[in-house]
């Protein structure tokens, strides 16, 4: 994936699957990686726009 992109893997909770980067499963989360919960509440601010809470994710990668 070229620098600057942004993928979301997104799917419903409690299916099972594996995730992979460069062929790699994914155990935990990789460096250059963030993960968002699906409690909001605790991860995303709701004062800020979806871009600006991505731009804040993005920085701290």
């Amino acid at each position: 994936m070229p620098d600057g992109q942004l993928l979301c893997v997104v799917g419903p909770s409690g299916r099972e699957g594996t995730v992979t980067v460069d062929g790699t499963p994914v155990t935990c989360v990789p460096d250059r990686l963030a993960v968002v919960f699906q409690d909001y509440g605790r991860s995303l601010s709701p004062r800020l726009t979806v871009r600006d809470n991505i731009a804040i994710a993005r920085a701290l990668v």
